[in-house]
């Protein structure tokens, strides 16, 4: 269970990809594992006369009561230490995205998004505010006229992201593109961030891979930015 199954299983054991659900489902499953080990054992060695529906219980029983309580202790240190990690990596981010938020791009540049219509958009890179994939179309939310709006685009959200070339801009989900100027701080917890947006717009979450990601790359963003 411990050496062999996550090596087996590598995409699952990903620790970019653990969580305390997926922690909590392993260790049931060490417990089933523990059970039928020694059910087995005690049906061919020591429980030899004893009914087998009696024997099953019986074992399955103690490993249960006796591997139980350890088990939601440890979840529970598990769950505050992934806790702790994100709410600390969630207010040191806060802080990088204040001075994101303080840098005055003089440079505005307008960027025309192509679509597979031929149909175009055209907008400042700073009215851009997030991006988010819809099967084979995106909806672009973004400012016109200090008016928040969208528009549905047909094109993908990859396509989408090749268009950018730009550092402001990041993928903190599959669905999601994200301006970083329009982020307003990051919430942290448990089980992972979620971006909480300028002007009280949805949430936007982030994906447990793309997670220590996006704190890096907006701690790229910080250091490009003290340079300049």
């Amino acid at each position: 269970n411990i050496l062999l199954i996550p090596r087996a299983l590598p995409t699952i054991f990903e620790p970019s990809e653990w969580n305390v659900w997926k922690y909590i489902l392993f260790n049931f499953w060490l417990l089933l594992s523990i059970g039928l080990a020694n059910t087995l054992v005690n049906l061919l060695f020591f429980c030899t006369g004893k009914p087998v529906f009696e024997v099953v219980l019986y074992t399955n029983l103690q490993v249960v009561l006796i591997g139980i309580f350890p088990l939601f202790f440890v979840t529970f240190l598990v769950r505050n230490q992934m806790l702790a990690e994100n709410l600390k990596n969630a207010l040191a981010a806060n802080k990088k995205i204040e001075a994101i938020q303080a840098f005055d791009n003089e440079k505005d540049s307008e960027i025309i998004i192509q679509t597979e219509t031929n149909e175009t958009l055209s907008l400042k890179l700073n009215d851009f505010v997030f991006a988010e994939a819809q099967n084979n179309y995106t909806m672009i939310y973004y400012y016109h006229k200090k008016t928040f709006s969208k528009k549905l685009l047909r094109l993908t959200l990859k396509n989408l992201e090749n268009q950018f070339h730009n550092q402001f801009f990041i993928r903190c989900h599959r669905s999601y593109l994200v301006n970083v100027k329009a982020i307003h701080k990051i919430k942290g917890n448990a089980n992972g961030y979620k971006l909480m947006m300028l002007d009280n717009l949805p949430e936007i979450p982030v994906s447990r891979a793309k997670g220590k990601e996006i704190i890096k790359q907006i701690q790229e963003i910080k250091d490009v930015l003290d340079i300049l």
